[in-house]
Order: structure tokens, then C-alpha cells, then sequence
């Protein structure tokens, strides 16, 4: 997803450029690209392993009610996202696409140049990553 997201930055009204970059061009650092869908990415992926994103909301400072059923694919979803919002408040990062610039009419030139990238999507425990999936990803990491 991070490469559409790069790639596309050329575009009339997305041309973004992160602050601290001194760089004559459009560009959004890997690293951006990256953490501005990862609540939508942990959302979407929470179902498959509630448990494991759980522990990982808690290993990156979540504090995990002992009452909290961590099979739940709803609680997973919510603390995970809701963890990696913080960061992202915290790091001073875009809060979503919109904030790069990119328009919901993006989405479906986002999702056609992020299918072919199978290094990444084969990896994902969503299986199989079609179109649809990306589609909400991208709808859902728009604005936070």
C-alpha cells in the first residue's frame, strides 16, 4: 500500500512534503506511507488473531484491562487501532490520507497499485488480499 501511496504523490493535488524533508519534489517518506494506514491495516487484520494484536497494542504501552477477553476480535480491533493513534498524535503524523491529500476518487488508482505489490500482500493474514479489502483499508484510512 505504501508504494501507491508514494507513487501517487505526484499527483496535482496531493504533491505532499514532510516537514524536516528538504526536497525540491513531492514526497511521502516510506515510513509515513506506512503508518498513515497501519490503525486501518490492524483493524481490518485483528479478526485473524485477536490475541496476537492484543499483546502487541500492549507491548507498545496499551494498558489491557484483566476483565478484557483478548479472543475478541472487536476489543482487538479497537485497542490496536486505538494504540497506534496515540503514536501517531504523539509523532505528529498526517492523521490519514486526507491529510496528505489524497481524495476518496484516489482509492480505486490507490487499491489497482497496490495489487500487483505480492511481496507485501501475500504476507498479510488476510488471504486472499483482493481489491475489496484494499478498498476499505484505504476508505477507512482516510481520516482518523
Amino acid at each position: 500500500m505504501s508504494y501507491s501511496i508514494s507513487g501517487l504523490n505526484k499527483r496535482s493535488h496531493v504533491r505532499f512534503q514532510y516537514r524536516d524533508y528538504d526536497t525540491s519534489k513531492p514526497l511521502v517518506p516510506h515510513g509515513i506511507s506506512v503508518c498513515v494506514t497501519a490503525p486501518a491495516i490492524f483493524e481490518t487484520t485483528s479478526a485473524t488473531n485477536p490475541r496476537r494484536h492484543i499483546d502487541a497494542a500492549e507491548a507498545l504501552g496499551a494498558s489491557i484491562p484483566d476483565t478484557m477477553d483478548r479472543d475478541d476480535a472487536e476489543n482487538a480491533a479497537g485497542i490496536i487501532r486505538d494504540t497506534l493513534l496515540k503514536y501517531m498524535q504523539d509523532l505528529n503524523v498526517p492523521m490519514g490520507l486526507s491529510e496528505i491529500g489524497y481524495r476518496p476518487e484516489d482509492i480505486p488508482d490507490l487499491v489497482e497499485g497496490t495489487l500487483p505489490q505480492h511481496r507485501v500482500t501475500k504476507l498479510a493474514p488476510n488471504q486472499p488480499i483482493e481489491a475489496g479489502i484494499l478498498t476499505t483499508i484505504f476508505e477507512n484510512s482516510m481520516r482518523y
